[in-house]
């Protein structure tokens, strides 16, 4: 996000900013406009309905359109890093048990390279507590996975390629398959501790849902930025950079405005 910020006013609006995240960026919409928060239900589908509506959902009696910021921001869906990522050790993971396998075989040294999955799991952290247990559910087995193909490479070596291959099954049957689960599961994890928030707006009478990450807070802010912002997906519907009072963060405030009249 390239902002350059350059001089401080004061803002005289008396009503608080509902604040809310979209792919770790905070962004507000004065309270003034908001009807509701709430975490958001399965909507309705729309035929040929633009890329950023996921649907219509009733609301008091109102079916009202959905705009999902993510969509219209031309951010990845929720998850899908996580996704891909999980993926991708899940392949790898394979591709190590089958050399260490062919390798204890032919009794030769196993290439076992990097775990990209270890260094994840280190430096992981995360403010979902399904998330949360279920990485910790994966740490032991992942060490002693490892670990064991550390002494199936130790028995090779010391020409005791038999005992090299009972090895490699006990471990395919134990921590490689536990991991292997572990793995495939962990998007459902974060999905289970994730839901989207909902923020209904009305403007002028007009009323629709936008669905955000996650609600940060409900606030007042006294200060604004006169902004310069590099051209992007959301820029056009930026209309001022704020500075929460509490730890100077920045805050892009949106035009609800323009939003109500997509």
């Amino acid at each position: 996000m390239d902002i350059n910020a350059a001089v401080i006013i004061t803002d005289s609006d008396e009503s608080p900013f509902a604040l809310f995240a979209v792919d770790k960026v905070v962004y507000g919409v004065s309270s003034a406009h908001v009807l509701s928060i709430e975490i958001l239900q399965k909507p309705t589908p729309l035929v040929n309905a633009p890329h950023y509506t996921p649907g219509i959902l009733d609301f008091r009696g109102d079916m009202i359109p959905l705009i999902d910021l993510r969509r219209l921001f031309g951010k990845q869906k929720r998850g899908e890093e996580l996704r891909a990522f999980m993926e991708q050790s899940r392949v790898e993971h394979e591709r190590w048990m089958l050399e260490i396998e062919t390798a204890a075989a032919e009794g030769r040294e196993p290439f076992l390279g990097e775990c990209q999955l270890d260094g994840w799991l280190t430096g992981f952290t995360s403010r979902g507590n399904s998330l949360n247990m279920h990485v910790q559910k994966m740490v032991s087995p992942h060490k002693s996975l490892h670990k064991d193909g550390g002494s199936v490479a130790a028995l090779i070596r010391a020409g005791k390629r038999d005992e090299a291959v009972a090895l490699c099954r006990k471990l395919r049957a134990t921590h490689y398959k536990t991991i292997m689960n572990l793995i495939s599961t962990t998007v459902d994890a974060y999905f289970d501790g994730v839901h989207d928030m909902l923020i209904v707006l009305n403007v002028d009478g007009v009323t629709k849902g936008v669905v955000a990450d996650e609600i940060v807070s409900v606030e007042y802010i006294g200060k604004f930025v006169e902004m310069h912002m590099a051209q992007s997906a959301q820029s056009k519907y930026v209309k001022t950079i704020a500075k929460r009072d509490r730890d100077n963060s920045t805050v892009l405030m949106l035009d609800e405005t323009l939003l109500i009249g997509l």
